[in-house]
């Protein structure tokens, strides 16, 4: 079973280990509690900057080089390590945008020209985004973004395990929630009135 993949408005996030981390974000603060909405009727439609849920696993942010998959990186992330807690926030599928306040974030890619990546409609999902900077930051090399540069900074718009921030919020990919073994797919968080289930 494939896991729900979503997305969110990108965010900066600190490292306080050997791994420096170089991913959007479009502020900072406490971490709030995640609320799992409810809704009055289904189908419904959910929250564009909000929770759209909220995890019950817990895990740890690793990177494994696509280059280089002998190498496992464990990252750490402010306030909390490397470690992603229960409850922590589940996105929906669309970025933000990009303006002239993510300069730095979008230069912290490896991007010269940040201009080249304004949006500031929003709306795409990662996979389009990190594609998007790709092509214009990287010339389309195949494995060139999200990647670990060789001052072993990761860049990428979200950490490995798909999410970011202080008040860390989930994207997309939740491979750090779940391992692929036992006889079921591992119950990671509920989407509204879902379960929602990583790969098995």
């Amino acid at each position: 079973m494939n896991s729900v993949f979503v997305v969110s408005a990108f965010s900066l996030v600190s490292s306080l280990s050997s791994i420096n981390v170089v991913v959007a974000q479009p502020g900072g603060g406490a971490a709030a509690a995640c609320v799992n909405p409810t809704f009055g009727a289904l189908p419904a439609a959910a929250s564009l900057r909000q929770d759209t849920g909220c995890t019950y696993a817990a895990g740890t942010e690793t990177y494994v080089d696509p280059g280089d998959s002998t190498k496992s990186k464990t990252l750490s992330y402010s306030p909390g390590g490397s470690a992603v807690s229960t409850n922590a926030h589940i996105y929906n599928s669309f970025e933000a945008g990009f303006t002239s306040t993510q300069d730095n974030v979008i230069s912290g890619w490896g991007c010269s020209t940040p201009i080249l990546l304004y949006d500031s409609t929003g709306g795409l999902d990662l996979g389009l985004a990190e594609s998007k900077v790709r092509k214009l930051c990287y010339d389309s090399v195949a494995w060139s973004f999200p990647n670990v540069q060789a001052d072993n900074s990761y860049r990428g718009c979200v950490g490995p395990c798909g999410g970011h921030t202080n008040d860390y919020h989930f994207h997309g990919r939740y491979h750090c929630l779940y391992s692929q073994s036992g006889a079921h797919s591992t119950k990671i968080g509920d989407v509204g009135p879902y379960i929602m289930y990583g790969k098995w």
